[in-house]
């Protein structure tokens, strides 16, 4: 199931016929006691929350986060208080820098969930951030080679990124996805997604400049 439907449906966001096809086959998926996917259990929330009168669901949803929007300094001082936060950071700007450098913009909107802003974690295992970009700046980076945007070395496996559109639009499915999972903590993480509720958590933003 979870195979075919990446495959069926991996344009999902594009073509509102597909949506119906998507709706109506996960709703049967569940209707029968299978599990789904958490891409898909996502893209069903979604369609929820943008149409709930076409796509009514009777799982559980995340919740909409609140955003706060602070300078990276006042992010520095109440995120970054250890040594190994400091690093993790340290690298993320080096790495974010360096993967945009070529679109010849003056600074870039960083989102952070997860973990690493959750200062009572002293140690966090990574860093779950979203660089926020241009819609065609995107395309460029999916056109290309998606997977030479990501880190490839052993030491910068702690840097779990994503790229998103600027837009901030709910319309937009891989927004939508991007932050309710930065914005939803698991009431039992050993349970999949759509068997879970969700206490809601605050979503970061940032903005870093490319000057020199």
């Amino acid at each position: 199931m979870n195979e075919m439907f990446k495959e069926r449906f991996k344009y999902y966001d594009e073509d509102n016929n597909l949506h119906i096809e998507a709706y109506e086959f996960l709703i049967k998926e569940l209707s029968e006691g299978n599990c789904i996917m958490e891409q898909a259990y996502k893209f069903l929330c979604w369609l929820h929350y943008n149409n709930r009168d076409k796509f009514p669901s009777p799982i559980n949803k995340p919740h909409i986060p609140d955003f706060v929007e602070i300078s990276e300094q006042e992010f520095r001082t109440t995120f970054c208080n250890s040594d190994k936060r400091i690093y993790m950071f340290e690298w993320l700007i080096q790495f974010s820098k360096a993967k945009v450098e070529s679109f010849n913009i003056n600074y870039i909107d960083v989102l952070f969930g997860g973990s690493f802003v959750n200062s009572k974690n002293e140690v966090p295992k990574d860093v779950d951030f979203a660089l926020m970009l241009d819609p065609p700046f995107i395309e460029n980076i999916i056109s290309k080679d998606y997977e030479a945007f990501l880190p490839n070395c052993q030491e910068l496996d702690f840097l779990d990124i994503i790229f998103i559109s600027n837009e901030c639009s709910f319309k937009d499915f891989w927004f939508y996805a991007t932050v309710t999972h930065f914005g939803n903590v698991p009431s039992d993480k050993s349970k999949c997604y759509i068997n879970n509720a969700f206490q809601k958590s605050k979503v970061f933003k940032i903005r870093l400049s490319l000057e020199l």
